[in-house]
């Protein structure tokens, strides 16, 4: 049996249905009649680095400790997400261990890559590194420099043209080498990550959605250029249906329009939650010395480097011996925020228990109440952490995640601009941003077709595909197998779920090694 995943970064059936209708998609809409499909929800928040993560081993953040694409570890200091926090734990390494031959494809994150029973192209980051070595001499000799990451919010982009020209070029290479790595090696799982469907409509959504603000109705054949990109993407998808027994596709999380910023370190200095150090030079000092020597100075790639030097310095520019919350710098799709408790870190300085709790509800309700302070009638949803996720990494997390507008509000972090909100888009290259509602869709010979299915979570998918090659699933997965897909009277409907824990696991590796060491 042969699976490929499909992830189509940022997709979203409010775009994909009206692309179906027009007949642009043809092989997604052959996909939809003859197979099975819902709303994939994404994490909270519905970024990249907490959802793909997640979807990758059936957990949640509160055991991954991650929920962007920086992280605490548990000395109190900051790195990147990287392949160290899939490692082991990802569902193609599970299949790896148990002989199947997995190939995983530009998947965020997975940086550097590691060994595995097959192979793992990265180019995360603009650097490409590869397992086994040999491929990225095959890709090197097929389309020279892969690098195929599209920095859509650069300002050169603010010509549309050359987005799109750069966007389509990238994809050339990542369909030309996609096609053969698939043809050149043997696999029973490929992952293939396409992250250009996410950027085409963070950089392009005012364009398509005549509601948006900055829609003017004249778009220059913008939206033409959009849905030919699109057409692309479908040509893969029919392409990809001749490979694999299985076609998954998901995506790890929505899209919808992107319109006002809050910048939230001035709201906290403001109510009197954080106070911002004098000297920004003595601060920086805080956090980022180890860190540097530990990991920016060596794996990571020059330009991910100077964005996590920025996004360290939000933290190192507070007083931590004088606020009671801290921000890092996060990504923008959210707002996170960690109450300095005591013994969490080493400059904590609010009680657990009674005073952490009081604080929390505090600052919640100020959230809730946002409106009195920027002058304008917003919705702020906000999430208590220990409450919707849980596990051993549950205090690296933030202890509050809020949105204002339901995703569509930019939270900045920002001590020197001048305003609190406004009502405009991040930028003009940022008008469409993330939401909740990403896809799902199965075909195959035991898929039932023209099916719809619902409650689906980004959990879902590891232990699924688990269940698909006849393993025994993590009982530390959150997520559940979806066997309502399949048809009712094949062996993938009848088959039983099977369970083992973690010590099961750590006992058959160590019988799997000795046997490998008593047969050389």
């Amino acid at each position: 049996m042969k699976i490929i995943i499909l992830g189509l970064d940022g997709a979203t059936w409010d775009v994909l249905n009206i692309l179906v209708k027009k007949g642009s998609m043809p092989n997604l809409e052959f996909l939809i009649k003859n197979g099975s499909r819902g709303v994939l929800e994404s994490t909270i928040p519905p970024v990249t680095g907490c959802s793909w993560l997640s979807l990758a081993t059936g957990l949640n953040p509160g055991k991954t400790g991650v929920i962007d694409f920086l992280k605490f570890d548990k000395r109190f200091e900051l790195r990147l997400v990287n392949s160290l926090d899939f490692r082991d734990k990802a569902f193609w390494d599970l299949l790896s261990t148990n002989e199947k031959k997995c190939m995983v494809l530009d998947y965020p994150m997975l940086y550097p890559a590691y060994p595995i029973n097959g192979v793992i192209v990265s180019s995360w980051g603009g650097r490409l590194d590869t397992f086994p070595k040999k491929v990225m001499e095959d890709i090197r000799r097929l389309v020279g420099k892969y690098d195929i990451f599209v920095r859509y919010y650069e300002e050169k982009y603010d010509d549309v043209d050359l987005f799109l020209h750069d966007l389509n070029k990238a994809l050339d290479k990542k369909i030309k080498v996609t096609k053969f790595l698939l043809k050149r090696y043997n696999w029973d799982l490929c992952v293939n990550i396409i992250p250009f469907t996410d950027w085409i409509q963070h950089r392009m959504w005012h364009y398509i959605d005549n509601t948006h603000p900055l829609y003017s109705g004249e778009n220059d054949g913008r939206l033409s250029s959009f849905v030919d990109f699109w057409k692309r993407i479908d040509d893969l998808i029919g392409k990809s249906i001749n490979y694999g027994d299985y076609v998954f596709i998901v995506s790890d999380h929505g899209f919808g329009p992107q319109y006002g910023c809050f910048n939230l370190v001035k709201w906290l200095k403001m109510k009197g939650y954080l106070v911002r150090k004098r000297s920004f030079k003595s601060a920086a000092k805080l956090l980022l010395p180890n860190f540097a020597k530990r990991f920016l100075a060596t794996v990571l790639p020059e330009r991910i480097k100077k964005k996590t030097r920025k996004f360290i310095t939000t933290m190192a520019d507070i007083d931590l011996k004088k606020s009671k919350v801290y921000v890092v710098g996060h990504t923008i799709p959210f707002g996170a925020i960690y109450i300095n408790v005591k013994n969490r870190n080493p400059a904590g300085i609010v009680n657990k228990g009674h005073e952490y709790e009081l604080l929390k509800k505090e600052i919640i309700n100020s959230l809730l109440n946002l409106k009195d302070d920027i002058g304008k009638d917003v919705k702020v949803t906000v999430f208590d952490v220990k409450e919707i996720y849980s596990g051993d990494k549950i205090e690296l997390l933030p202890d509050i995640i809020f949105t204002i507008n339901d995703w569509s509000c930019m939270i900045v972090k920002d001590f020197n601009a001048n305003f609190l909100y406004k009502d405009t888009t991040y930028s003009f290259r940022h008008t469409g941003s993330h939401r909740l509602n990403g896809i799902f869709l199965a075909y195959g010979p035991d898929v039932k077709e023209n099916f719809e299915i619902k409650n689906l979570k980004m959990f879902d998918i590891a232990p699924t595909i688990l269940y698909m090659f006849n393993m025994s699933i993590p009982r530390d997965m959150d997520g559940k197998v979806i066997k309502s897909i399949f048809k009712e009277n094949s062996e993938l409907a009848k088959r039983s779920i099977i369970f083992e824990g973690k010590e099961e696991r750590r006992i058959k590796k160590l019988i799997k090694k000795i046997k490998q060491n008593v047969n050389t």
